[in-house]
């Protein structure tokens, strides 16, 4: 259910309905986060915490914190997911990039850039995460607004591991397991 959640709210027809009521004080609601509740696996957990935080969806719970489990505790409380989640400077800038990859526009010129891969089957896989086309990219759209005219290079911020990532300074690798799933801020270079 979780993958058709997803797929639902990435279809063309739902980011448009979701970007023209999230703003502050209206938003979609995904439903509630189950991270600790079990059913999940962790990677599960991080994938529904990482697209909620895109979807900029309310981060309800309706599970015991007191038995919530260290690892599914530490992602509920990841500053920098939650931060993501919570950003309002650039409402109705979610998009879908390619089959697998998203981005939102954040405050101070940054872009949140997701990656999913939602099989079991097959080796893990490397995203290429980048906020806009490159050679190593295929892209539906393009997550550039006019203020990031003239921005030639990037830096690029793990979300969910709170690193930060090795890059040319136009795009990022990250190798997301089977299922797995990456969340990456970048950020433009002055």
């Amino acid at each position: 259910s979780l993958y058709d959640i997803i797929g639902a709210y990435t279809n063309p027809e739902a980011i448009v309905l979701h970007n023209a009521v999230n703003q502050p004080g209206s938003w979609s609601d995904a439903d509630m986060l189950v991270a600790g509740a079990g059913g999940l696996s962790l990677i599960e957990e991080t994938m529904q915490m990482v697209m909620w935080a895109m979807f900029s969806s309310p981060l309800m719970m309706s599970n015991d914190l007191r038995n919530v489990p260290e690892e599914s505790k530490a992602l509920l409380l990841n500053t920098e997911i939650i931060g993501i989640n919570q950003d309002t400077s650039n409402p109705g800038t979610f998009n879908v990039t390619d089959d697998h990859t998203y981005c939102k526009n954040l405050a101070d010129g940054k872009i949140a850039l997701a990656g999913i891969h939602q099989t079991s089957l097959g080796p893990p896989t490397i995203i290429v995460l980048s906020p806009s086309p490159t050679d190593r990219s295929s892209r539906l759209s393009n997550c550039l607004l006019p203020i990031h005219a003239g921005v030639k290079a990037w830096t690029f911020r793990d979300n969910v591991k709170r690193l930060d990532m090795p890059s040319n300074g136009t795009y990022v690798e990250c190798l997301a397991g089977q299922p797995g799933v990456c969340l990456v801020t970048a950020t433009p270079v002055a």
